[in-house]
């Protein structure tokens, strides 16, 4: 995938799509991922910058 960007994307839309097609359970886990997303999209420490985040069938979970 070198090369590719991805600009002016509504990061935490797209990931609530992607629970609301693929998490039945704990759907309010999101919104402690959405906090977390947001306070580390300010920091300017560059480790902050690099997550995984995953949606399961019982709830999401930010790393």
């Amino acid at each position: 995938m070198a090369g590719v960007r991805f600009e002016d994307v509504d990061l935490l839309g797209a990931l609530s799509r992607i629970v609301d097609l693929h998490t039945q359970h704990y759907k309010e886990d999101f919104d402690l991922d959405k906090e977390l997303i947001s306070k580390l999209a300010v920091s300017e420490r560059s480790e902050d910058k690099q997550l995984l985040w995953m949606s399961r069938p019982c709830g999401t979970y930010t790393l």
